[in-house]
């Protein structure tokens, strides 16, 4: 185990990242229990020049998620979940995760309310996310918008769309 893992780690200062790269692959197959391991993989693997290899820096963010909490790679992993729609709810679980662990972070939240905007089974929380941020920042012109277009999706013609739609326009009068 520590001749793989020493093996990888010899690898990087010398500048030969594909070899430590291939050399964790091995280590991590065998040894699945090593987050420091699993997440300086992922970590790698998330450089444009792996972008082929997105699945599998998903799957050691998991990997090493698993064993351990560390909120700025499940960040990671919900910003390369949220790049595939296909994995959006994932990704929408993952930012549920970060905000119970901080729930005023302002990056995360607004990483967040913008993936809500994919699908349209996320409505209802756009929805509720927008008119709290509506509330914090009243008078934001294109908060207000962005929560009257959104209204207008939920119900088309409601007469909240309706309102906030002329007052909208009357402010920009």
């Amino acid at each position: 185990r520590e001749v793989r893992r020493s093996l990888g780690l010899a690898y990087e200062p010398q500048g030969l990242t594909d070899k430590a790269i291939e050399q964790f692959d091995r280590y991590l197959a065998l040894f699945s229990d090593d987050p420091d391991i699993a997440f300086k993989q992922a970590d790698s693997l998330t450089w444009s020049r792996y972008a082929y290899r997105r699945k599998d820096a998903i799957r050691y963010f998991r990997m090493g998620l698993a064993k351990r909490e560390d909120l700025t790679r499940r960040h990671a992993l919900a910003r390369l979940l949220a790049q595939d729609r296909a994995q959006v709810d994932e990704a929408i679980e993952q930012y549920e995760v970060l905000l119970a662990a901080r729930p005023d972070d302002a990056t995360w939240r607004n990483e967040y309310r913008e993936l809500l905007l994919w699908e349209p089974r996320h409505l209802d929380e756009a929805v509720r996310e927008y008119r709290v941020l509506a509330a914090e920042r009243p008078g934001d012109y294109e908060i207000e918008l962005r929560l009257a277009r959104l209204i207008d999706r939920q119900h088309p013609g409601s007469a909240e769309a309706i309102s906030r739609y002329a007052e909208l326009v009357a402010r920009r009068q």
